[in-house]
């Protein structure tokens, strides 16, 4: 029985495993939010990778060309928790997508930031954002 054993022992040894490589992630990565209003449909997407992206704003699966500002900043941060809402006019003319962001720091404050963007179709009327608080961003 020990020879036996010593052979299967060896045999065990002489194993080997070939691995596969780990998946790489989607390029690009991207977290949607989506919101309907009449026959317009809303998309903000967020880069999550690769890092460094900025985040752009769709209606009907166009992109929407126009330079957001500080808005575009805050949709663009992938570290931060975001509650985003799309809301429409009582007559779907116009859309209105609302944000806030809390972002933690290296010493545990959490910072937060709300703003809007309003369209009509596909056409950027106003955009704000400005600092905010907790009580905001738990609404």
């Amino acid at each position: 029985m020990f020879l036996v054993f010593l052979a299967l022992s060896q045999a065990a040894t002489s194993i080997t495993l070939q691995g596969t490589k780990e998946p790489r992630p989607a390029a690009p990565w991207t977290r949607t939010t989506s919101g309907t209003c009449g026959n317009q449909t809303v998309e903000v997407r967020q880069p999550v990778y690769p890092l460094g992206g900025r985040a752009s704003l769709w209606v009907n699966g166009l992109p929407v060309h126009r330079n957001l500002g500080e808005a575009q900043q805050d949709l663009s941060d992938v570290r931060s928790a975001y509650r985003i809402t799309v809301q429409c006019s009582r007559e779907s003319r116009n859309i209105e997508v609302r944000w806030v962001r809390g972002r933690r720091d290296s010493h545990d404050h959490v910072s937060y930031r709300a703003g809007r963007i309003t369209l009509s179709g596909s056409t950027v009327i106003s955009f704000a954002s400005e600092n905010s608080n907790a009580d905001t961003f738990w609404f």
